[in-house]
């Protein structure tokens, strides 16, 4: 077995022993924990075009019934095309966990204290293939600098401390456009569009207060496209690095600004709050009516929530680097923001049950007119 056959494997694979190889994407997305670990970085090493239709794929948490399903049939295909090389190479992995075949033993630095590096030799990839993109070679210098100092960082009693390198200022600009340049062709981006584009087509379907939601979901999305254009010009004329740095900015703003509605509600507590009050107010008809369609609505949120989230961890790498003295070094990092915790909030604050009421009643009345600008039999 050649000494880099498994050098993809970066998470603990015994636990594959003794359970079955999942022979397409639907059996592996019935996994859970190493197998979905270990697609993902299989996917990173081997077809990296992928990883955001598998992360889709998991988030959805199944075949969706209509928004998406089209998308999520499509990403199946796609990934199931390539899976036969997953399944060989998971197979030859077994072989060599399995202590029978004597080979083991080859694999424990990549089952040891190596996953504490990981992440570092992760991104050194993500950048390398980047700057080969661009044709940036200080930034693959970088690159390689930072997989030594992963690999040095660990020992056989685990991670050492690692003294801080210096960052020259043209290898920081080289990594700047690289990773603006990805931040603005990201696939995550893509899909985070998408997402908003349904949201507020599904919010306008509704009149009354949740209503008002799709008008301002459509115009974000418009100028999140207009930004990301916007860079990509600037990327194509070679600014200043203020400048560039500015589009990725006002880039990341737009997409944060799911966090920060015009109306002052985020989506996710608009349609809580909206199922709670019916509730309370006794629409049981109504509610039960209406309580399908919230609850797609919360799903879309949450699939924004994360496709939002990492579109704004690639915003937070293209201005990471931070070098002493270097003009416009002040921008904010966009890292720290609030769709997870958003994510966290919307998981805990399950729509009530629906009851089995089928007379309405004047609350149902009053409540379809007050809320949806609709008698009652006009809703679906």
């Amino acid at each position: 077995m050649p000494e880099n056959e498994f050098e993809w494997v970066r998470v603990q694979a015994d636990a594959i022993l003794g359970d079955a190889r999942p022979k397409d994407v639907g059996g592996l997305l019935k996994k859970k924990g190493v197998w979905h670990q270990l697609y993902r970085e299989w996917l990173e090493a081997c077809h990296p075009n992928g990883s955001a239709g598998f992360e889709f794929l998991v988030q959805t948490g199944g075949r969706p019934r209509l928004q998406g399903r089209q998308r999520y049939d499509q990403w199946v295909v796609a990934l199931d095309e390539h899976y036969g090389e997953f399944y060989a190479e998971v197979g030859e992995l077994k072989k060599a966990l399995d202590d029978r075949t004597g080979n083991a033993r080859k694999l424990a630095h990549f089952a040891g204290n190596a996953a504490s590096a990981a992440q570092d030799v992760a991104r050194s990839k993500v950048v390398t293939s980047m700057a080969k993109s661009v044709g940036a070679e200080p930034l693959q210098k970088l690159a390689a600098n930072a997989a030594g100092r992963a690999r040095t960082a660990v020992g056989p009693s685990g991670p050492q401390s690692v003294e801080p390198v210096a960052v020259d200022p043209a290898e920081y600009v080289a990594s700047v456009v690289a990773n603006a340049r990805w931040f603005a062709a990201s696939p995550d981006l893509d899909t985070y569009l998408e997402w908003l584009a349904a949201l507020a087509e599904s919010f306008s379907s509704f009149d009354g207060r949740l209503g008002e939601h799709g008008g301002w979901l459509a115009t974000t999305t418009q100028d999140i496209v207009g930004w990301r254009q916007e860079l990509s010009n600037r990327l194509a004329a070679r600014p200043e690095l203020a400048s560039l740095r500015e589009a990725v900015y006002w880039l990341a703003y737009h997409v944060d600004l799911l966090a920060y509605p015009s109306g002052g509600e985020l989506p996710h507590r608009a349609v809580s709050t909206l199922a709670d009050e019916l509730t309370e107010r006794s629409a049981f008809v109504l509610y039960q009516q209406v309580r399908p369609r919230l609850a797609e609505l919360h799903g879309s949120v949450d699939n924004a929530y994360y496709y939002g989230g990492l579109a704004l961890d690639h915003a937070a790498q293209a201005i990471r680097l931070e070098v002493p003295g270097y003009p416009g070094d002040a921008f904010e990092p966009w890292a720290q923001h609030q769709l997870t915790s958003y994510r966290i909030e919307l998981s805990g604050q399950p729509l009530p049950p629906a009851t089995d009421d089928d007379t309405p009643t004047e609350a149902d009345e009053a409540a379809a007119m007050e809320f949806f600008g609709r008698p009652l039999d006009q809703l679906g």
